[in-house]
């Protein structure tokens, strides 16, 4: 499978309007059992993941409209162990836990931003197989998680709570 483009919101300092408006459109679930059409978006998903320095990748920004994201599984690992999620949701937060941090994005290259989010997250997503998936997220993984879930619901980090650039 190759190696997908990131859909980026500007090049050279000019706004492409219709990626933002791509990038800005939320994504539809997926149904189950899965067809090949699926199968390639994960694929791709991989492999640019693999080719690509990055926490995480969400469907829409390599081209899907699919509620679909890769990311690392732990804090300490490098890329190698990933998860595919597929349908994520974010069934609760810790309101009294929160994390101000850094964050940049392949759709948004060359800016970073130090955006509050909850540290601790209950989450909800299911597997290639389609089996309902649940875990607890905390640190770098919870930020990951609510970052790439922004995405799949059009969200863009430029229009969340910021602190500072």
């Amino acid at each position: 499978m190759p190696v997908k483009e990131i859909i980026k919101v500007w090049d050279s300092g000019s706004i492409i309007k219709e990626n933002v408006k791509f990038l800005m459109t939320p994504t539809k679930d997926v149904t189950f059992p899965m067809t090949n059409n699926v199968g390639t978006i994960i694929n791709d998903l991989i492999d640019t993941y693999q080719k690509i320095t990055c926490a995480g990748i969400a469907a829409n920004q390599i081209g899907y409209n699919k509620n679909i994201f890769i990311g690392k599984k732990y804090d300490e690992d490098e890329n190698d162990d990933f998860q595919i999620y597929i349908n994520p949701i974010i069934d609760k937060v810790s309101e009294d836990s929160l994390q101000t941090g850094p964050e940049g994005c392949l759709s948004i290259p060359d800016l970073s931003l130090n955006i509050e989010r909850y540290d601790k997250i209950s989450v909800r997503w299911y597997d290639q197989k389609g089996r309902k998936k649940t875990d607890k997220a905390s640190g770098f993984i919870s930020r990951l998680f609510q970052h790439e879930i922004e995405h799949l619901n059009g969200k863009l980090m430029i229009g969340g709570r910021i602190h500072s650039g």
